[in-house]
């Protein structure tokens, strides 16, 4: 997949053309609102809080002069260029089996705000001191854990519908982990040698204390980025050996199980991705369902009518549990080209992470946060998603106009927007 570069400029804080805003606030808003909504049942997916949160930052942003009018057409622009191409591979996908045109039209909206939304996150990002960035990201940390606190003293908030394993205000640990990891990423990354074991450790404790399987999987990823020498990894093995042996492993194997006997929700939704993909190739012949069609008109799928015995309805068939399902099976080879582009940029990410661990303050906490984002990306993408435009989707936009800059994108460029957060 050829990515262009954008152009973001260099910005003068003192010039009459900035916007600021607290960045810890709008870091923070990303994280929660999409969230809150889900859980007080005010929205039916995180689709609408996250065009909410991508909203307020554009907003936000306009409220005071600035550059940003400019690009934010041009972003506009791009999105009238990728609707034109997912109308025409829906007009073909329409031709091979049924489809819901309005549906994808309907999504269209929040496509449309979560790009313009990340477009000025980018350029806020850009703008901030390494210093103000740090405290952001410190603030946003302390406040999921005070969320993780509340989780393990068993406080709970009411919500209008029951959820089985919560963590106010996220409805289950995995859409938790997801915000968490790249945040997490980053402050190991930047921090010093010393500093950065402690976190390790304290991931670790968050794994066991949480049960999470992809927390664990995210875990190792940033494992794998701050190893240096023998000390990180003999120091974790260590923890690990001492925390393992104190804990009961029968939920994380029992999430590893992919025999056919397995009836653990996790792992079978897991497997649904995978079917849900075979499916839609299959009555396609390659060329996909169409934008934002899976699971629409149902599905045939063997795993999917288990899930429904035990769950009494239809669970994760819309969003195929995880991102290079719902790609794949969406936009068949052109979402295996795509796909491959993702994790291809993940890998990279990860890569240029482990030379940033080693010499921290050789880059800026803005690039350092864009690459913990990509590379981060790949849980959602390959262990458990929630969709498209989820809050991490604002995150995935600014990241992708970070890590591409300077240069323009052909009908995409944020050449001459400055916003200082």
């Amino acid at each position: 997949m050829t990515v262009l570069p954008i152009d973001l400029p260099q910005f003068n804080r003192n010039s009459p053309a900035a916007v600021r805003l607290p960045i810890a606030i709008v870091l923070v808003s990303i994280v929660t609102i999409p969230t809150l909504l889900f859980y007080f049942s005010l929205a039916t997916s995180l689709a609408l809080g996250s065009s909410v949160t991508a909203i307020f930052v554009t907003i936000a942003a306009l409220l005071a002069p600035n550059r940003l009018r400019s690009p934010i057409l041009r972003s506009l622009a791009f999105v009238g260029i990728v609707a034109l191409a997912i109308g025409l591979h829906l007009a073909v996908a329409g031709m091979l089996h049924p489809t819901d045109a309005w549906h994808a039209a309907a999504s269209l909206l929040p496509l449309t705000v979560i790009i313009v939304g990340g477009t000025v996150l980018a350029n806020a990002m850009k703008a901030t001191s390494d210093q103000r960035f740090d405290r952001a990201v410190r603030i946003v940390l302390a406040v999921m854990g005070l969320f993780v606190i509340a989780k393990l003293l068993g406080l709970r908030v009411p919500a209008s519908r029951e959820f089985s394993n919560p963590i106010f205000p996220f409805t289950e640990p995995s859409h938790f982990v997801l915000l968490l990891v790249p945040f997490y990423m980053y402050a190991c990354v930047a921090a010093t040698s010393r500093r950065r074991l402690a976190i390790l450790a304290l991931g670790l404790v968050l794994i066991v204390s949480l049960e999470s399987l992809t927390l664990a999987i995210g875990w190792m990823l940033v494992v794998l980025v701050c190893s240096r020498g023998w000390l990180v990894p003999a120091g974790v093995a260590g923890l690990s050996a001492i925390v393992l042996t104190q804990v009961d492993l029968a939920y994380f194997l029992d999430r590893l199980d992919f025999s056919d006997e397995t009836t653990n929700l996790s792992t079978l939704v897991y497997l649904q991705g995978w079917e849900l993909v075979d499916e839609a190739l299959r009555t396609t012949q390659g060329w996909g369902l169409g934008f934002q069609q899976l699971g629409l008109q149902g599905t045939n799928s063997e795993i999917s009518r288990v899930i429904y015995l035990i769950l009494g309805a239809d669970g994760n068939i819309l969003d195929g549990g995880f991102g290079l399902a719902k790609l794949v099976g969406e936009f068949g080879v052109i979402g295996i080209v795509l796909a491959a582009g993702v994790v291809t940029l993940g890998v990279q990410s990860l890569l240029r992470l482990r030379q940033a661990a080693r010499q921290p303050r050789g880059a800026s906490r803005s690039t350092i946060f864009a690459h913990a984002v990509l590379a981060s990306y790949l849980v959602e993408f390959l262990v458990r998603g929630t969709g498209y435009f989820s809050a991490t989707a604002i995150l995935l936009v600014a990241a992708l106009l970070l890590r591409f800059g300077p240069g323009k994108a052909s009908g995409f460029s944020i050449t001459g927007a400055n916003v200082a957060i």
